[in-house]
């Protein structure tokens, strides 16, 4: 009945009941033939991989479209961006193609066991420490907690436990480093102020070869290099942190105003992930090549503030 009426709310309806004693209860439902209410797509690709740079990601494995569809509208306006799987393939292509900070899990999938994909998801050393909630119908959360669930909820989902469960997951996360190699000074600090709203520490070096030590200390989640410094060139960097073996897996995203010939550009799609142009006169074009050099890097972050409610 919950759930019927969370439906029906976002259909413009509502449910209504008439009893009478001796008699029993009639529930009525009435739905709007025509809905003046804000419109939205509810469904795109069935797994979402454009991911917000500034969100962070929340699988969500859940076969009823209805579901899902209320699952985006609780995590709107939040730090949280679901990416739906709507059958065990779509969740194992999910987890091969983004690391979420949660798995919100249903028992009752199509024609599937997801007990053993629960089992799996625990046994599996790359996977094990994600916090997995189940959310289902089936009420047997002694089972779902014996197979390493983190956590347990019947069905109608409520959006407070979700969010205050996901804000916990946030607020043990450590802050990634994003490391910016780049010798002139008022580059560094544009960059650094466009990733202000991204929940990351800014690491600074102003010459290539503090930039390889410092990558080879820090590990950074990712790195912006700039190709025009006066001692080692960002081609020669970029080499060096490509052949050595604790920096190589490194995501380089090259931020650069040099104009690149079709050679260089053929050398730079091979090892880096991502080319920035420098241009301090268009903000807002260079905060979106920013977002989606991330997202093409495969670097996930969310705002600094924390999680944002829009109720």
């Amino acid at each position: 009945l919950p759930l019927s009426k969370q439906l029906a709310h976002l259909l413009g309806g509502n449910i209504s009941l008439r009893s009478s004693p001796g008699k029993g209860s009639t529930f009525s439902v009435t739905i709007p033939l025509s809905y003046n209410g804000p419109t939205e797509v509810a469904y795109g690709p069935e797994v979402i991989l454009d991911l917000d740079a500034t969100r962070l990601p929340v699988l969500i494995v859940e076969d009823n479209r209805e579901a899902q569809f209320i699952y985006e509208k609780l995590l709107k306006g939040t730090g949280f961006q679901p990416v739906p799987a709507r059958t065990l393939r779509e969740a194992k292509r999910a987890l091969n193609e983004v690391r979420p900070v949660a798995v919100l899990l249903d028992i009752l999938l199509n024609h599937e066991n997801t007990w053993d994909f629960l089992t799996e998801l625990k046994n599996d050393p790359a996977t094990r420490n994600i916090p997995v909630y189940v959310v289902t119908m089936v009420d047997n959360q002694q089972k779902a907690m014996a197979l390493g669930a983190d956590d347990f909820f019947a069905k109608p989902l409520d959006r407070t436990w979700l969010l205050n469960k996901l804000r916990q997951v946030e607020s043990t996360r450590q802050r990634p480093d994003l490391l910016v190699i780049d010798d002139d000074e008022v580059s560094r600090y544009l960059l650094k102020g466009h990733l202000s709203d991204t929940y990351s520490r800014v690491l600074e070096a102003s010459s290539g070869h503090e930039g390889i030590k410092l990558a080879q200390e820090r590990h950074p989640a990712a790195i912006f290099l700039d190709l025009m410094m006066p001692d080692v060139d960002g081609f020669t960097v970029l080499e060096q942190l490509k052949s050595d073996e604790s920096t190589k897996n490194i995501p380089v995203i090259v931020h650069s105003a040099r104009h690149l010939s079709e050679q260089e550009k053929a050398r730079l799609d091979r090892d880096a992930a991502a080319i920035v142009p420098k241009n301090p006169a268009e903000r807002e074009a260079t905060l979106l090549h920013i977002r989606k050099a991330l997202h093409d890097a495969a670097v996930v972050m969310n705002k600094g503030e924390g999680v944002q409610d829009d109720q």
